[in-house]
């Protein structure tokens, strides 16, 4: 049974309201979906679907949040920016090219900040280990919005960390893929992460690859350099203590789901021909959980 309210209100109102909601219907599934108007309130509609015993678990899906596709992310492009993808590179050593085209070495061992988004939720964090008589990357962690996607074989190469460190299903267009030793993450804004491991018996080595789209453009900071057709301003200094690195990030407890009509619902991840999809553990659960609700 589905049962619909519509109010309006400011953002502050809205959440108020929400806790309320959350309160009085414990143990069923809420479904929110706003959207504003000109004077800066938001016509909200939740849908109350209630619980049927064996169909949903509600600490497997809270909240299924209604999202309107027209306000989904959109980022201005700079003028000036280059077109398709560029990318910055991190191999061997490492040697590192910043998305402008300097060049230098980080012989340093420690976790750093590769590239930082100013804009929007984005960051590319890798770690280096000692590596013949300096370093190598072992390892890179990403983060978008709520996804966050991890290549560590940093510590036992034998056990790596490959996977989902977020618990939330990644939004459409968002996956991991591998191809023999190499792995790439793919991003829902269209940036990526190609990740090489290399390894003999002295020593480990991974090799970065980042590509982003010109909306980046001016608007990211870190080892790979600032964009912005200027390679002097280019800095090296993004070390991060352990505590803040993406490798110690920390999710809920709690798994959630895309609702049905999340953003860019027609790019669902698929492996390219010759690589393997390494899909977020709950996907199946997830798709199941859908597939109920539509009933």
């Amino acid at each position: 049974m589905i049962r619909e309210i519509k109010f309006q209100g400011t953002c502050d109102e809205q959440q108020g309201v929400m806790n309320l909601l959350g309160f009085l219907m414990m143990g069923t599934a809420v479904s929110l979906a706003i959207s504003q108007n000109q004077e800066r309130r938001s016509d909200v509609l939740a849908s109350f679907r209630a619980p049927v015993e064996d169909q949903m678990d509600p600490a497997l899906l809270e909240v299924e949040e209604k999202t309107d596709p027209d306000q989904c992310p959109k980022y201005p492009v700079e003028s000036g920016a280059p077109g398709g993808i560029t990318i910055c590179r991190s191999a061997g050593d490492p040697h590192l090219v910043t998305f402008d085209g300097k060049r230098y070495d980080n012989y340093e061992v420690g976790y750093w900040v590769m590239v930082k988004s100013i804009s929007r939720d984005f960051s590319v964090h890798a770690r280096t280990h000692e590596c013949w008589r300096v370093s190598c990357n072992c390892g890179v962690v990403v983060k978008e919005g709520q996804d966050v996607i991890s290549v560590n074989y940093c510590g036992d190469r034998n056990n790596p960390y490959v996977g989902f460190m977020s618990n939330k299903e990644p939004d459409h267009g968002t996956g991991l893929e591998r191809s023999g030793n190499s792995y790439r993450i793919k991003l829902a804004s269209g940036a990526y992460v190609q990740v090489r491991v290399n390894m003999n018996y002295q020593a480990l080595w991974v090799d970065l690859t980042i590509g982003l789209l010109p909306f980046d453009y001016k608007h990211i900071d870190g080892m790979c350099g600032s964009w912005d057709r200027n390679r002097n301003n280019d800095k090296s200094e993004w070390e991060v203590l352990p505590e803040d690195s993406l490798f110690f990030y920390k999710t809920t407890d709690v798994m959630k789901c895309l609702p049905k009509d999340a953003c860019n619902h027609e790019k669902k991840f698929k492996a390219q021909g010759g690589w393997k999809n390494l899909p977020f553990p709950g996907q199946q659960q997830c798709n199941k959980e859908r597939a109920l609700l539509e009933d």
